[in-house]
């Protein structure tokens, strides 16, 4: 429990410019006790496991290549998309602010958040708490569809990421390009969640109108992300 107080105090502290709280630990400790329950019924959602990882690795701080198991960038080097770790700081809050970075401010990490937040009422903001931890920003999205969101967006995040380092890295990294593909990776997700679901499922009353993911007059599932400037979104 002592790595998810530690994931739930990031996600506060990132938070902090935006909102500010009260005394991070025990704000954090109640939180994180909520998180029992959420991760049991994470598990169980009609979806391979495999989407439900990186989430899972992010609670434990042991995904690699975002500061899992205390890791930092090697010293000198940066992020593709420029950004670096404070040289001065201990290789342990290193690795935390590498998982901060890669989870919520990288480039294809940020066109993530605003294709999430440009789905939901103009009035939510959208914390680093909501994505990591699974909370629910509002009532108009259904628990169980955001959790779904939030495990698409996080895998997405650290696929966009690798691409950065990968093919992207040969060319240089060009951010707009970088943000489609990011956005691309998200919706992929989506869809397939949506294809894992049968027509009869617990989300086949899911109103046309509700966002990310709803149903079909037949029960089948479509994702829905409406427009967004300058990044490619989709309607199926």
């Amino acid at each position: 429990m002592e790595a998810w107080q530690q994931c739930t105090e990031s996600a506060i502290t990132l938070a902090a410019p935006i909102q500010p709280q009260e005394e991070t630990r025990p704000t954090a400790l109640a939180i994180t006790k909520a998180l029992r329950a959420r991760v049991r019924q994470v598990w169980r959602l009609p979806w391979e496991n495999n989407w439900k990882e990186v989430r899972w690795r992010l609670l434990q701080h042991s995904v690699v290549g975002a500061g899992g198991h205390g890791w930092p960038m090697k010293r000198g080097t940066a992020c593709p998309c420029g950004w670096q770790h404070s040289a001065a700081s201990p290789r342990a809050t290193q690795a935390l602010q590498l998982r901060e970075h890669v989870f919520w401010t990288c480039t294809g990490a940020s066109a993530i958040r605003r294709a999430i937040h440009h789905n939901l009422p103009v009035s939510v903001q959208l914390l680093p708490r909501h994505v990591w931890l699974l909370e629910q920003p509002c009532q108009t999205v259904r628990k169980e569809v955001w959790y779904v969101v939030c495990l698409a967006a996080l895998t997405a995040m650290l696929r966009a990421r690798g691409l950065m380092f990968s093919t992207l890295a040969r060319t240089g990294v060009d951010p707009a390009v970088v943000e489609t593909r990011a956005i691309d990776l998200l919706l992929a997700a989506l869809k397939d969640f949506a294809a894992c679901q049968g027509s009869v499922s617990s989300f086949s009353d899911l109103g046309q109108s509700h966002p990310f993911v709803y149903a079909r007059p037949n029960g089948s599932l479509a994702v829905h992300c409406s427009s967004l400037p300058s990044v490619s979104t989709a309607l199926i």
